[in-house]
């Protein structure tokens, strides 16, 4: 099973990712790790994302994401 998380890595970078999880439902985080790993590799930090539906129908929106040191949001905005 995969479930999408943020990634938070050592320098500021932050990316969406699908990760495999375990029988638990626990995140592999070995998953998402480069093959052959760098020596100087560090595994980011994982953090919730938490989804929201666009507010209604009557309008276009267009998403975007907001990142905080323990989760990643997705917000709408309406498109004018």
């Amino acid at each position: 099973m995969l479930k999408t998380y943020g990634l938070i890595f050592p320098d500021g970078t932050k990316y969406l990712s699908s990760v495999v999880l375990d029988d638990e439902g626990n995140p592999r985080i070995d998953t998402i790790r480069p093959y052959p790993v760098p020596e100087d590799w560090v595994d980011p930090t994982l953090v919730e994302l938490i989804k929201a539906d666009p507010p209604g129908p009557e309008t276009e929106w267009e998403s975007y994401l907001e990142w905080f040191p323990d989760k990643v949001e997705v917000h709408w905005k309406q498109i004018s």
